[in-house]
C-alpha cells in the first residue's frame, strides 16, 4: 500500500508539472510589412506604475542577409525631422550603405509618434527619460544582452541618456545632432537662439553669393519688400513673420535655403502659396508635449520668454523657430517629473565607444551641446562642415565613418 500510495503521488506530481503554465516570456511576434518586419512591444505608460496602463511601441526589423551577423543595431529617429523609424529601416541599405545588410536593424518609434500613439489622457508622458526606458524595454523583449545604437536628433538625446544611465547594455553608439541632457536646458536655449541667428546670417550670405537666389542683388532690401507688403496688407493667405519663422526652420534644417528665399520673394509679389506650404501649420499644444516633458514649468516659462524676446528684436534680418509659442503651452500641461538637465552618468559611461557628430551650422541643436557633452563624457566628437540639421545618412563621409564605428568589436 505504501508503494501504491507513493506511485500515485508520483503520478500526480508528474501530471501537475505538465500542466503548470510557463512564466517564460513568449517570443516577439514579427509580421511582414513590405520589405521589412513589424511588431508591437507593450511598455508602461508610466514606469513609476509598471502595472498600470500600457502603450504599444511600433518596432521595425530588417534581418541580416549575411550568415555572419555582426550585431544588433537600434535605430532611434528624431521626433520631428528626418525619416521615421519604419522608413529608416526600410531605406537603410540606400541611406546607410550596403554594409548594413550584415547587421540586424531594429527601428523603434518614439512614444507619442504616429507608430507609437499614447493612450488618451497621457499624451504628455513622452519625456526623454521615459523614451530611454522604452529602448531598454525593447532590448529586454528581444532578449539581447547588449546592442549598438544609431540615433538622430531627439532620438540621439534619448540614446545619450540610455548610455549615461545604463552604460553596460550599449556596446557602440553613434549620436547624430544630440542635445545634452546633463546641463541646464535654459542655458542651451540661449545657445540655440545664438545658433539660429547665426544660421540666418549664413543663409543670407549664401543668397547674396548665389545668382540662383531671387534676392541675390540685395537680400536685406528684398526682405524689406515683404515687410512693407505685410504692413500695407498685400500679403495673401494670412502669411506673416511667424510663417517666415516656421518656413525658415523647415528650409534651413533641410539645408535648402533657396526654398525660403524663393517663397518670401513670391509672397512679396502676391503669391503666398509656397511660403504657407513651407511654413506649415502653426504649433498646437500637441507640438509641446515632448519639449514640455523634459523641463520644469519654471524652466519652460523662462525658455518661452527668451525666445519671445529674441523674436521681438528689431533687425534687418528674419528670425526662425516657433519655440516661444511651443514652450508657452507648457503652463497648460501637467508638470513633468522626469526632466533632464541633471543626468548623473554612471562611471562606466565615461570614455566609452560613443561617436557624437553634428553639422557645424546646425540651426535646431546648438553645436555647443553636442561638443560639450562629448568632451565632458570623454566620447569621440566629429563635426561635419554643413549647414543643416542631421547628417548621418545624408553626408557620405560621416555616414561611412558612423557605420565603421558601430561595427567595432
Amino acid at each position: 500500500m505504501v508503494l501504491c500510495a507513493t506511485a500515485v503521488v508520483s503520478s500526480c506530481a508528474t501530471d501537475t508539472q505538465s500542466i503548470t503554465p510557463t512564466t517564460a516570456r513568449p517570443a516577439l511576434q514579427w509580421t511582414p510589412c513590405g520589405v521589412i518586419e513589424c511588431a508591437k512591444v507593450e511598455v508602461p505608460v508610466d514606469y513609476a506604475d509598471p502595472n498600470g496602463p500600457k502603450l504599444s511601441l511600433g518596432v521595425f526589423r530588417r534581418v541580416s542577409t549575411s550568415g555572419d551577423v555582426k550585431k544588433t543595431v537600434f535605430l532611434l529617429p528624431d521626433r520631428r525631422y528626418g525619416d521615421s523609424a519604419r522608413v529608416l529601416v526600410e531605406r537603410a541599405p540606400l541611406t546607410l550603405g550596403a554594409e548594413v545588410q550584415t547587421l540586424n536593424l531594429i527601428g523603434i518609434a518614439p512614444r507619442g509618434s504616429v507608430d507609437s500613439p499614447m493612450p488618451v489622457g497621457s499624451e504628455h508622458l513622452v519625456s526623454t527619460l521615459a523614451s530611454s526606458d522604452d529602448v531598454n524595454a525593447v532590448r529586454r523583449e528581444l532578449n539581447v544582452r547588449t546592442v549598438s545604437v544609431l540615433a538622430w536628433g531627439s532620438g540621439a538625446t534619448t540614446g545619450a541618456v540610455l548610455k549615461m544611465l545604463n552604460p553596460n547594455i550599449v556596446s557602440t553608439m553613434v549620436l547624430d545632432s544630440p542635445s545634452d541632457p546633463g546641463v541646464s536646458q535654459t542655458m542651451l536655449a540661449q545657445k540655440q537662439i545664438d545658433s539660429s541667428e547665426t544660421a540666418v546670417v549664413e543663409a543670407m550670405h549664401w543668397c547674396a553669393s548665389h545668382i540662383s537666389c531671387p534676392m541675390n542683388a540685395n537680400v536685406a532690401k528684398e526682405l524689406n519688400k515683404f515687410k512693407t507688403a505685410l504692413r500695407v496688407g498685400r500679403i495673401a493667405g494670412g502669411a506673416n513673420y511667424d510663417t517666415i519663422a516656421r518656413a525658415g526652420t523647415a528650409a534651413l534644417a533641410s539645408g535648402v535655403p533657396q526654398e525660403l528665399f524663393v517663397a518670401i520673394a513670391s509672397a512679396a509679389e502676391g503669391d503666398s502659396q509656397q511660403l504657407l506650404g513651407l511654413g506649415g501649420a502653426a504649433p498646437t499644444v500637441a507640438s509641446a508635449y515632448a519639449p514640455c516633458a523634459d523641463v520644469s514649468r519654471k524652466a519652460s516659462a523662462r525658455i518661452a520668454q527668451m525666445f519671445a524676446a529674441n523674436m521681438a528684436k528689431k533687425t534687418r534680418l528674419i528670425h526662425i523657430g516657433a519655440e516661444a509659442t511651443v514652450y508657452g503651452f507648457c503652463k497648460d500641461l501637467p508638470e513633468s517629473t522626469l526632466t533632464v538637465g541633471e543626468i548623473n552618468a554612471k562611471k562606466s559611461a565615461f570614455n566609452s565607444d560613443v561617436l557624437v557628430t553634428i553639422a557645424r551650422g546646425d540651426q535646431m541643436v546648438p553645436t555647443f551641446a553636442a561638443r560639450g557633452m562629448a568632451k565632458r563624457m570623454g566620447w569621440t566628437y566629429q563635426s561635419v562642415y554643413a549647414n543643416r540639421h542631421l547628417v548621418v545618412g545624408i553626408d557620405r563621409a560621416i555616414t561611412a565613418q558612423a557605420l565603421q564605428f558601430l561595427m567595432k568589436s
